[in-house]
């Protein structure tokens, strides 16, 4: 997602459910996001 591509072309890509695609995506950007926190302070 981060290099341009679009969540029915990754979800085509992986031959998985787009709806997957979005899961992982949010959990991931909620883990840096998290880790991103934990660095700055």
């Amino acid at each position: 997602h981060v290099d341009g591509y679009k969540y029915h072309e990754i979800a085509d890509s992986l031959e998985i459910p787009i709806g997957t695609v979005k899961n992982r995506i949010f959990h991931a950007r909620k883990e840096i996001q998290k880790k991103l926190v934990a660095y700055s302070t």
